[in-house]
């Protein structure tokens, strides 16, 4: 959906969808994150899986924008406006990223 979006220019003519797609993109990473650790480490108490999804949801946003950096200088794309819209993109991510950890250790007990 992404490189529709791209090509059609729909990001430029509504500019809120990258900050929707950042957050979403890390609500879900961060939710399949603690479902992998909540499977493989039951034993870690809720405190440690919300830290743990929380530092890997970061970890693959900054990877994201690594290789969107990569493209751009290797490919000559236009994924990156700016140091701040990468640093606004990582921070949207990871408050996906809260939002699913927090708000998951108040309904459901790991």
């Amino acid at each position: 959906m992404n490189l529709i979006f791209l090509s059609q220019g729909f990001y430029e003519k509504y500019t809120y969808l990258d900050d929707i797609f950042h957050f979403l993109g890390g609500s879900s990473i961060a939710f399949f994150i603690l479902q992998c650790i909540s499977i493989f480490f039951p034993q870690n108490n809720t405190k440690v899986k919300i830290a743990l999804t929380i530092l890997m949801t970061f970890t693959i946003a900054v990877l994201w924008e690594g290789m969107e950096f990569s493209s751009d200088m290797l490919l000559g794309t236009q994924l990156q406006m700016g140091t701040g819209d990468t640093v606004l993109d990582l921070l949207i991510g990871t408050a996906g990223a809260l939002c699913i950890a927090l708000g998951t250790s108040k309904f459901v007990s790991y």
